[in-house]
């Protein structure tokens, strides 16, 4: 009987494979299993939004040069603490001081003045404001912002969803096509899993309109995670 189900289930995959169905036929000589593949896409909306934050200046020499961008950097870090960024959630990635080469034809390049550059990386928990936070970073006397995006703080809660979903849905399938044959789907042999994180989303900001702005315009869009699995069910 079970040689007679499985040769029913091997006919109903080659019929499956026309339409593009995932079902995995039965291994040469295991009439007593059936291989599946299911998948599952979970979407989310975003927690959590990151961005850089940075202060470049230019001065004939080194010392005014970082004197001026530890101040415009210290502004900046002010005006995001008082829009309700946690100091725990900005952390300083970059500082460096480099000097400005003007080359002529002909001639060695010659120093006309330094630049020093800082760099904060800001994560912003409230989505709902975070234009208004860019805003004020930039008002504050950033003059390079990039970076932004938005993620979740915690993607193994829907990575998980999504794995539940997918083996769910390699049930269905395997039941489906046990059933039809006519006989019984058994207990799971194996799984193997190919989940796929998509994230986080590249956030559009229009940064070169936002200057005396009220907020810089931005949209979180939208995460999703896809469980794939591929699953080994013993017949009856």
């Amino acid at each position: 009987m079970k040689t007679i189900a499985s040769c029913a289930i091997a006919a109903l995959f080659l019929a499956g494979c026309q339409t593009g169905d995932t079902i995995i036929a039965p291994a040469e000589g295991g009439d007593d299993r059936i291989y599946v593949s299911g998948s599952a896409t979970v979407k989310a909306a975003p927690d959590l939004a990151q961005a850089q934050f940075g202060v470049q200046t230019l001065a004939d020499s080194v010392a005014p040069a970082v004197a001026q961008n530890n101040i415009r950097s210290a502004a900046v870090q002010a005006a995001l603490a008082a829009q309700g960024v946690g100091g725990a959630d900005m952390q300083t990635t970059g500082f460096n001081v480099h000097p400005q080469m003007d080359y002529e034809k002909d001639r060695a390049g010659v120093i006309v003045g330094y630049w020093a550059a800082n760099t904060l990386s800001v994560k912003i928990r409230d989505l709902a404001r975070v234009g208004q936070i860019l805003q004020a970073g930039i008002d504050g006397g950033a003059n390079n912002v990039s970076g932004l995006y938005f993620t979740l703080e915690d993607p193994d809660s829907l990575l998980q969803e999504a794995r539940v979903q997918a083996v769910a849905d390699a049930r269905r399938r395997a039941e489906a096509l046990v059933e039809a044959a006519g006989a019984r789907l058994g207990r799971v042999l194996s799984i193997r899993e190919s989940s796929t994180w998509y994230g986080p989303v590249i956030a559009r900001a229009d940064f070169a309109k936002a200057e005396g702005a009220d907020a810089v315009p931005v949209q979180p869009g939208e995460l999703e995670v896809t469980g794939q699995v591929e699953v080994v069910f013993q017949i009856e």
